[in-house]
């Protein structure tokens, strides 16, 4: 490239394609950034496979204060007051069934050595027999009827409970092996 008879070089930055190429790369970054949703999840306390407040019970579905409540935005095993609950906006929310699923892919990787086979229940070879398995053997109350209860309280049908029909209670059974997503899942 000449001017006013100077001969100049161009620098590899300098070229168009290279200049495109970083406009899309930021205009995707950014976009990625504004358009990812941001769940409000599961409580630690309630996934972590330990007894936080020492009551005997641990976890979802054996200690009252996750089973009740199990979001982050809540306390956990110490229990969440009615008035402190779904606090956001609705939509923010992980889907109970999503939340359960987290629960039992938590539960296959870390006392199962990340395989349901491995776990030694009869019959059990997968995720989704694994949460029907649950569903239905269940010490306190079933997956069924804590998503029925969070409806209630949150007064919103997030369509968990018939994801957990549709996993648990058809015939012929489900082919999945595999646990589908409503709206989001951490594993």
């Amino acid at each position: 490239m000449e001017t006013r008879g100077i001969k100049m070089e161009r620098k590899a930055w300098q070229t168009p394609t290279l200049m495109f190429l970083i406009l899309i790369v930021l205009g995707g970054a950014i976009a990625g950034t504004i358009t990812e949703k941001q769940f409000i999840s599961f409580n630690e306390e309630c996934f972590d496979m330990s007894d936080n407040n020492n009551d005997g019970n641990e976890d979802i579905g054996q200690d009252q204060g996750c089973t009740e409540y199990p979001y982050e935005d809540g306390n956990g095993e110490d229990g969440t007051s009615l008035s402190n609950r779904y606090t956001s906006d609705i939509d923010k929310y992980q889907t109970g069934y999503d939340l359960l699923a987290d629960y039992v892919k938590n539960s296959i990787e870390k006392g199962c050595n990340g395989d349901a086979a491995q776990c030694g229940i009869t019959g059990v070879t997968n995720e989704v027999q694994m949460f029907c398995y649950l569903e239905s053997n269940a010490a306190g109350l079933t997956f069924t009827q804590m998503v029925q209860s969070w409806r209630i309280s949150a007064n919103f049908d997030d369509g968990s409970y018939q994801m957990i029909q549709d996993l648990c209670y058809i015939f012929p059974p489900s082919s999945l092996t595999e646990l589908p997503v409503i709206n989001f899942q951490n594993y």
